[in-house]
């Protein structure tokens, strides 16, 4: 199962990880793909981590096969098959996932914030052109506007 960002511009998963530290790209019949295309059997899968497409890669959490050796708080996490971590280990990578897009998240409210002011600077402008083409004074656009007649005709004059 994967992850998106709500733009759809980043991309991320939980991986099952290979005995050599390499990350999964996806599963099959009892297997892990490697991004190689490589196949390993579940059983060999040594933990999981969050992966990105950006590179990022999250902690490592340390599939146990005996459960007294189970301590989230270090990552160790029980499970006797490998292949796709348990619905409670790819929530607690999902969220550490979260936490790296975070920053993104936020930057891409910043470019719809940023591209709808630019539209509406450009709506501005038009109707103001459109304003003082049928004989509105700059008293008057400034007035409606919120700014002051100098501003207006310094603005759009």
């Amino acid at each position: 199962m994967g992850w998106m960002t709500e733009r759809g511009d980043h991309a991320g998963w939980a991986a099952a990880v290979t005995p050599d530290g390499r990350g999964s790209v996806g599963s099959t019949q009892g297997h892990m793909l490697l991004p190689d295309g490589e196949q390993i059997a579940d059983n060999l899968v040594v933990g999981w981590r969050a992966q990105c497409e950006c590179g990022w890669v999250g902690p490592l959490w340390t599939r146990a096969t005996d459960s007294r050796a189970t301590d989230v708080r270090e990552h160790q996490v029980f499970d006797t098959e490998g292949g796709d971590p348990t619905v409670e280990v790819e929530d607690l990578i999902h969220a550490e996932w979260k936490v790296h897009v975070a920053p993104l998240e936020s930057l891409s409210a910043v470019a719809t914030a940023a591209a709808d002011a630019r539209q509406s600077r450009s709506r501005l402008d038009g109707v103001v052109a459109e304003a003082r083409a049928l004989g509105a004074s700059w008293a008057d656009i400034g007035r409606a506007a919120g700014i002051s007649r100098q501003s207006a005709h310094e603005r759009w004059g």
